[in-house]
C-alpha cells in the first residue's frame, strides 16, 4: 500500500520533490496520516519552493525542523527581506540555524533593529547576522545589550564597537562578562593596560575567550621567553602562541632547527617578531631556501630579520632583489647588508631611495622592479661600462655616468 501511494506521488507531486525522493528515498522526511498514508514533508516542500533550496540541501535542513504551517515562516522571511537579506543570505541563515523559520517576528525584529541602531550599516547587517546566527537566539535585554555595553566600556565609542563587530561578528552572541572578563582581569593583574587590552578586543578577541587556565599557561611561557607584561610585544607573543596548537608549535620549532636555526636564534626571532611563526611550513622552507641558497644569508641573519619569512617572494623579496642587482652592477649599492636594508625598507622609502633616486641614470629601473624587464646580463661596472637589459624585443643599454 505504501509503495502504491509513493508511486502515485511521484506521478502527480511537485517535480522538485519527486527529484529529491528519487535521489534520497531512504532519508526523505514524510508526514503521516494514520498508519497507511505517507505524504512529502511540508517542511521539505517549503524549503524548496519558498526558500529556494535545492532538494538535497532542503533534505539536510529539514532534519532539524518540522513545520506545522507556513504562515509564521512567511512572516519571518518577509522580515528578513525587509532588513536587506538576499535569497543567498536567507539560505545560509537557514542552513546554519533551520529553526529561524519557527522564530517569532516580535523576538527577531528588535534584535535586527538594535544592530542597525548601534551603527552597523544596512549593507553589513545581513553578513553580521548570517556569520553569527547565535545572535538571533540570544535574549536582547539580558544578553545582546549587555555584551554591547561591555564592548563599549573598553572601546569607548560606538564606531569602535562597530569596527570590532565587522572583524569578529560573533561578539554580540557571547556572554562576554562571563567568558572574556576573567581573562581581562588576569591581564590587568599582570600590569597590562586597558588601552592595550582594547587593541586585543578590536583585533584578536578570541585570545580573550580561551579558558583562564590556558591563558595563564601561555602568559607564563611568554614571560619565560623574556617578554615583560608592559612590553608592546607581550600581547603579540600571547597571540602568536594562542593561535596555534602545541603540536603545531612543536612542528615549527623542529622545522626551524632542521633549517639550521639554533634554539637561541629561534628565541631571538620570536622576540623580534612573534607572529613570524604564523607563516606556513611550506612558505618558511621556500623563503629560507631563497635567502640562504641564492643570497648567502645565514640563520643568524634571518633570526635578526624574522619578518622576511612573512614577506611575499613575488611581491617583495624578488622584485627588490632585481633592483639591487642592477644597482650593484653599477656600484651604486653594496653587498648583502644593503640588500637586507632594501628588503626591510617600507615601500615608499624603498622607491624613494633605490628607484626614483636613479630615474635619470637608469630610467627603466621601475620596469625592472615591476618585472617588466628581463635581466639578461649585469656585469660589474669595473669590467664593463654598460649593463644590458632586455625589454620585450628591444635591448636597452644603461651607461654608468
Amino acid at each position: 500500500m505504501i509503495a502504491l501511494l509513493c508511486r502515485r506521488h511521484l506521478r502527480t507531486g511537485d517535480s522538485k520533490i519527486r527529484l529529491c525522493f528519487l535521489h534520497n528515498q531512504r532519508f526523505l522526511p514524510f508526514s503521516s496520516v494514520g498508519d497507511s498514508r505517507l505524504e512529502p514533508s511540508l517542511t521539505l516542500t517549503y524549503l524548496v519552493n519558498s526558500c529556494g533550496f535545492s532538494p538535497e540541501k532542503a533534505l539536510e535542513a529539514s532534519k532539524s525542523i518540522k513545520l506545522e504551517d507556513t504562515s509564521g515562516s512567511d512572516t519571518i522571511l518577509q522580515c528578513l527581506k525587509n532588513y536587506g537579506f538576499t535569497h543567498t543570505h536567507i539560505q545560509r541563515l537557514i542552513s546554519s540555524w533551520p529553526r529561524v523559520l519557527l522564530a517569532k517576528e516580535r523576538s527577531l525584529q528588535p534584535k535586527l533593529q538594535f544592530v542597525l541602531d548601534i551603527g552597523v550599516s544596512a549593507l553589513d547587517l545581513p553578513d553580521v547576522v548570517v556569520e553569527a546566527p547565535l545572535l538571533l537566539r540570544r535574549c536582547l535585554k539580558t544578553q545582546v545589550v549587555p555584551s554591547y555595553e561591555f564592548l563599549k566600556g573598553f572601546l569607548h565609542t560606538t564606531g569602535n564597537v562597530v569596527k570590532a563587530l565587522k572583524r569578529s561578528r560573533w561578539l554580540l552572541s557571547c556572554d562576554l562578562e562571563k567568558r572574556m572578563l576573567p581573562n581581562i582581569n588576569l591581564l590587568r593583574e599582570r600590569g597590562v593596560s586597558d588601552s592595550r587590552i582594547a587593541v586585543v578586543i578590536m583585533n584578536q578577541p578570541r585570545d580573550l575567550m580561551q579558558r583562564l587556565e590556558t591563558l595563564e599557561e601561555i602568559m607564563r611561557k611568554v614571560e619565560e621567553m623574556g617578554f615583560k607584561s608592559g612590553s608592546p610585544f607581550f600581547l603579540v607573543a600571547v597571540h602568536a602562541i594562542s593561535s596555534m596548537s602545541k603540536s603545531t608549535w612543536d612542528t615549527k620549532m623542529e622545522l626551524l632547527k632542521s633549517l639550521g636555526w639554533s634554539e637561541e636564534q629561534i628565541l631571538t626571532g620570536f622576540r623580534r617578531m612573534p607572529v613570524f611563526l604564523a607563516s606556513s611550513e611550506k612558505k618558511m622552507k621556500r623563503v629560507m631556501d631563497y635567502l640562504v641558497n641564492q643570497h648567502n644569508l645565514t640563520p643568524e641573519d634571518i633570526s635578526k630579520n624574522p619578518k622576511f619569512l612573512m614577506y611575499s617572494m613575488e611581491k617583495r623579496l624578488v622584485p627588490r632583489c632585481r633592483v639591487w642587482r642592477i644597482l650593484r652592477s653599477q656600484d651604486l649599492v653594496k653587498g648583502k647588508e644593503e640588500l637586507i636594508g632594501m628588503w626591510r625598507a617600507s615601500e615608499d622609502d624603498f622607491l624613494k631611495r633605490y628607484v626614483h633616486k636613479y630615474d635619470d641614470e637608469i630610467p627603466h629601473l621601475m620596469k625592472a622592479f615591476k618585472g617588466e624587464l628581463e635581466l639578461t646580463w649585469l656585469p660589474s661596472s669595473k669590467s664593463k661600462q654598460f649593463s644590458y637589459i632586455r625589454c620585450c624585443s628591444s635591448l636597452f643599454f644603461f651607461e654608468k655616468f
